[in-house]
C-alpha cells in the first residue's frame, strides 16, 4: 500500500486556532491550525531563525501574524519548497539545517537591513536614507559625473542602499495600517509594487528608443525622491509593539 502522507500544520492567528488538545497527534493528511500544536516558545524559535536569516524584520513575539506568515512563504520559495504557510517536516529540516551555505539568503543585505530596522526608532529615516543615497547615485550617473570604470561599483552601492530599506519599509507599512485592514493594505501596497515593476520598464524602453538613455536615470532619480517624500509623510512612522 502507498505510504501515508505526512501531517502538515498551517500557521494562523491565535483567534483562528482549531479546537484540539495542544498535545494531540494530528490525523494523517490533515491540516491543523497552529499554534494549537506548537507552543509560543517554539513559534518564537522559528521567528528568531527567520530574523537571523533576514526574512523577518520584526521582534520574535511567539504570535504568528501576517509578517511571520509572509516570511515563512518567502523562505520556502527561496529553498525549493512549496510557497505556502504550511509547516511540515521538510520545512523544519530546511530552516534548522546546520548547513549555512544553503540557508544564508541575499549575502547578508537583508540581514543587515533587518538588524538596522529592528533597532531603529524611526524606520522611516532608515528607508529615506537608503533611497536618498540611491537617488544621488542615479543623478550622478545621469549627469555623467561618474567615470565609466566606477559605474559598476556606483550602481551596486545604489542597489545595496535600496535593499537595506526593505525591512524598514515593511515596518512602516505595518505601522500605517489601521486595525483590521492588514490584508487590504498589504494587498494594495504590493499590487502597486507589481504594477510599477512591469510599467516602468516600458517607459524606460520608450526613453531608450528616443535616444534618451540619460532620461532613464533622471526618471529613477525623480521616482526615488518622490518615494522618499512619501515615506516621510506616512502616519505611524515610529515603531509600535504588535504581533508579528
Amino acid at each position: 500500500s502507498a505510504a501515508p502522507e505526512p501531517a502538515r500544520w498551517v500557521f494562523s492567528e491565535p483567534a483562528q486556532t482549531a479546537e484540539a488538545h495542544p498535545h494531540s497527534t494530528p490525523e494523517i493528511a490533515t491540516e491543523v491550525r497552529a499554534p494549537t500544536l506548537l507552543e509560543p516558545e517554539r513559534v518564537k524559535e522559528i521567528q528568531q531563525k527567520l530574523i537571523r536569516l533576514g526574512y523577518l524584520s520584526a521582534n520574535a513575539t511567539g504570535l504568528w501574524g501576517p509578517l511571520s506568515r509572509r516570511a515563512l512563504k518567502a523562505f520556502k520559495s527561496d529553498h525549493d519548497l512549496p510557497s505556502d504557510e504550511i509547516w511540515d517536516e521538510a520545512t523544519e529540516r530546511t530552516l534548522f539545517s546546520d548547513d549555512p551555505a544553503s540557508l544564508e539568503p541575499f549575502i547578508g543585505v537583508w540581514g543587515v537591513g533587518g538588524f538596522v530596522a529592528s533597532r531603529a526608532s524611526r524606520p522611516d529615516f532608515v528607508a529615506a536614507a537608503g533611497m536618498v543615497i540611491s537617488a544621488c547615485v542615479m543623478l550622478s550617473v545621469a549627469a555623467g559625473a561618474i567615470a565609466p570604470a566606477a559605474l559598476p561599483l556606483a550602481l551596486a552601492g545604489a542597489g545595496i542602499a535600496v535593499g537595506l530599506t526593505y525591512p524598514s519599509r515593511d515596518l512602516i507599512v505595518r505601522a500605517a495600517t489601521p486595525p483590521g485592514a492588514t490584508g487590504r493594505v498589504y494587498g494594495f501596497v504590493y499590487s502597486g509594487l507589481d504594477v510599477g515593476s512591469f510599467a516602468t520598464p516600458v517607459f524606460y524602453g520608450w526613453l531608450m528608443d528616443h535616444s534618451l538613455p540619460h532620461g532613464v536615470f533622471y526618471a529613477i532619480f525623480g521616482f526615488t525622491l518622490l518615494a522618499t517624500f512619501t515615506v516621510l509623510q506616512l502616519p505611524g512612522r515610529t515603531r509600535t509593539a504588535a504581533a508579528t
